[in-house]
C-alpha cells in the first residue's frame, strides 16, 4: 500500500473510532448458578437461580465480578461489543502505522 493509501485509511479509521459510542466496557458477561439460602426454595434442589456477573480481569489481581440486573444485561452486551469493536480499529490503526514505519515513512 502507499504511503497515501494508508494515510486514506488511518483517517477513516479515526473517524470510525470518533463515531463509536463512548459506552464500553472491558471483560466478559459470565453466567452463574446461586442458591439463595431459604431452605423451602427451588433452588436449594436444583443448580440455583440464574444470575449474570461482568468478569474483569486487572494486572496482577484476581478477576473482578460485578452483579449485573436483568435490565442492565443488554446495556451491558452492547458495551462490550463496543469496546471490542474499539479494540478492532485501534489494532487496525497500528497495523497500518507498523506498516508505514517498515516503508521508513511518519504518518
Amino acid at each position: 500500500m502507499t504511503l497515501s493509501a494508508l494515510q486514506q485509511k488511518r483517517k477513516q479509521l479515526i473517524q470510525k473510532l470518533q463515531r463509536l459510542d463512548p459506552d464500553m466496557l472491558r471483560g466478559s458477561l459470565v453466567k452463574n448458578y446461586r442458591r439463595c439460602g431459604k431452605p423451602t426454595c427451588h433452588c436449594a434442589e436444583g443448580k440455583g437461580h440464574e444470575a449474570y456477573y461482568l468478569s474483569v480481569s486487572m494486572s496482577g489481581r484476581s478477576p473482578i465480578m460485578i452483579y449485573v440486573s436483568l435490565k442492565n444485561q443488554d446495556r451491558v452486551r452492547k458495551a462490550l461489543a463496543n469496546y471490542q469493536n474499539a479494540q478492532r480499529i485501534l489494532e487496525e490503526i497500528s497495523t497500518i502505522n507498523r506498516e508505514a514505519l517498515a516503508k521508513k515513512e511518519i504518518l
